[in-house]
C-alpha cells in the first residue's frame, strides 16, 4: 500500500494548470491558480532513455515532422491539454515524469495531426494549432522541475 501512495504522489492533471502558471513541487497545484514559482530547468538535462539526447530535444525531434502550419489568418483552436506528472514518485526518480510528460505532449499532438488531416478541406471545421502547441510544449519540458 506504501508503494501506491509513493505512486499516487505523481500527481496527474488533466488540463488544470495554465500554459503561463508553474509550480513548486513542494505546492499542489489547483485550478486558478496564481502562483508563478521559478523553475530549475531540470528536464533539459535530462537524457531520453538510451537516446543521446535532452527530453527536450528528443520532444522537438519527434514533434516537428507532425508539425501542420496553416496560413497566417487561419483560425486555429488549441490542444487540450494531455495529462502530465507535476510531481516525482518516490520511486521512479527524476526521470521518469520528464520523459511521460514528452510522451503525452506527443500523443496529444499525434491525435491532433490526426484529427486535422481526417478533415482537412471540410468547411467550416476549425484546425489545431499545431505549431504553437510545439512551441509551449517544449518550453515547458526546459521549465519542469523534477525534485
Amino acid at each position: 500500500m506504501k508503494h501506491l501512495s509513493c505512486l499516487l504522489s505523481a500527481i496527474v492533471l488533466s488540463g488544470a494548470v495554465n500554459a503561463q502558471t508553474y509550480f513548486s513541487t513542494k505546492e499542489l497545484p489547483y485550478e486558478g491558480s496564481s502562483n508563478i514559482m521559478s523553475f530549475e530547468p531540470a528536464c533539459g538535462n535530462i537524457q531520453y532513455r538510451q537516446t543521446g539526447l535532452t527530453v527536450p530535444q528528443w520532444f522537438l525531434q519527434q514533434a516537428k515532422p507532425l508539425d501542420m502550419p496553416y496560413p497566417p489568418n487561419t483560425q486555429l483552436r488549441p490542444i487540450a491539454e494531455p495529462q502530465i506528472l507535476l510531481r516525482q514518485s518516490h520511486l521512479t526518480g527524476t526521470q521518469i515524469p520528464c520523459q511521460h510528460n514528452a510522451e503525452a505532449y506527443l500523443q496529444s499532438l499525434d491525435e491532433a495531426v490526426e484529427e486535422n488531416r481526417r478533415h482537412q478541406g471540410e468547411a467550416g471545421y476549425i484546425p489545431y494549432d499545431t505549431t504553437s502547441f510545439i512551441q509551449e510544449k517544449h518550453k515547458q519540458l526546459m521549465l519542469i522541475k523534477t525534485n
